[in-house]
């Protein structure tokens, strides 16, 4: 420009904002001293816009789970995505889904949650995660129903009130004497004793001997 003459630019497609290849074009020159210059033949230029990075709020996981048999949902909140969906997957070998993520058995799940992205975003890595637990179900102890055995020449059973998740066994005597019984959980790998173990568990059965 000519001693420091002012001239403004008037541009079209300048300002796109969506992801692509566009040409910005010089339409018209403005200024007190604008008519004393004129636009290039050929008053464009190509530019670029790139995608941006994707984000993803993370979810948060429930506690306190323990195993019931049945799926249960693993999550308190969703997580959350303003570019595109969010999808979930249950350990490195699951598949990804929209579906909220659930389990059945009791054990630590890990839960990987991404942002699908859109046109203008990338979609998120995948490697976001977060730990949730289902805790084994808790089984009551067997408890001794405190009644006296004496001997009558019969087979005798000792018996407490027992349910699917745990065996009895050495629970039947004849003669007089003490014997011990246990009690064997079902499923270690989803249920435990009410005191957090799950090794056997046992009570003394004895037979009075008959006065005669």
């Amino acid at each position: 420009l000519v001693n420091g003459d002012e001239i403004k630019v008037e541009l079209t497609g300048n300002a796109m904002q969506t992801v692509g290849t566009h040409i910005a074009r010089a339409t018209r020159l403005t200024g007190a001293k604008a008519a004393n210059y004129k636009l290039p033949a050929n008053a464009t230029k190509e530019y670029t816009i790139a995608k941006a990075a994707g984000s993803v709020n993370a979810p948060t996981g429930k506690t306190g789970l323990r195993y019931t048999g049945q799926a249960q949902e693993l999550l308190e909140t969703a997580a959350a995505t303003d570019f595109g969906n969010v999808e979930y997957k249950l350990g490195e070998s699951g598949t990804w889904s929209t579906d909220m993520p659930k389990a059945t058995n009791a054990g630590e799940y890990t839960i990987y949650y991404l942002s699908t992205g859109d046109k203008n975003h990338y979609e998120t890595d995948g490697t976001d995660s977060i730990k949730v637990t289902i805790g084994r179900k808790q089984i009551a102890v067997p408890q001794s129903r405190g009644t006296e055995f004496t001997y009558n020449g019969n087979v005798q059973t000792y018996d407490v009130s027992r349910t699917a998740e745990y065996s009895v066994s050495n629970n039947t005597r004849t003669d007089a004497g003490s014997q011990t019984v246990s009690y064997e959980l079902t499923d270690k790998a989803n249920t435990e004793w009410a005191d957090g173990s799950d090794t056997s568990k046992t009570l003394t059965f004895t037979i009075e001997r008959q006065r005669i």
